[in-house]
């Protein structure tokens, strides 16, 4: 964690990673909490099979956030009602939503489903529900929101998913705590 009683200015990345650090030893790298996590159907399937596996539950189920973004057909609602009786033609997409929704379930997740009006895009539908804040961390299975959610935000590789959202933490390696954020 960063001397926070310098008398140089300190950039925003700064003051909100070691707002988040929870430990940090040079060059071990640095143990960060995250504040939430927004979850996809197309990147989550394996950590929760790896949390099952592990008989492990998601540490912070009110600050997890699952929606389908990829998956949902783009055939007007028209005569079908609702969007979840739109027909998902491919066979994965509509396993890709079948397992999310199963997951969010049984880990207890905030849901947003194909028929909440919460749902859409991840990166849009994040800010517009309040899930992503001024300073606050955030990991996100897509690499899209990273970019655009105006907090630090990591999209998280596969090996990274299961501990952080196990944790509410993520090991990053202490040199990223140099970084210029323009």
């Amino acid at each position: 964690m960063n001397d926070t009683s310098s008398p140089h200015p300190r950039t925003l990345f700064a003051k909100i990673w070691d707002a988040h650090a929870i430990s940090e030893e040079p060059g071990q790298g640095a143990l960060l909490y995250i504040d939430r996590h927004m979850l996809n159907e197309v990147t989550t399937p394996q950590p929760f099979a790896s949390l099952r596996a592990a008989g492990r539950r998601v540490r912070q189920p009110k600050a997890t956030f699952g929606l389908v973004d990829h998956s949902i057909p783009t055939t007007p609602i028209g005569t079908y009602g609702r969007r979840s009786n739109v027909p998902v033609l491919e066979a994965s997409r509509a396993t890709q939503i079948a397992v999310m929704e199963r997951n969010a379930r049984e880990f207890g997740v905030v849901y947003f489903g194909i028929d909440d009006p919460r749902n859409g895009i991840e990166h849009v539908s994040a800010p517009e529900q309040g899930i992503t804040l001024p300073g606050m961390t955030m990991g996100c299975g897509d690499s899209v929101p990273p970019k655009i959610l105006r907090c630090l935000s990591w999209d998280r590789s596969a090996p990274m998913r299961v501990p952080a959202t196990a944790s509410n933490s993520l090991a990053h390696p202490s040199e990223l705590s140099r970084w210029r954020v323009a």
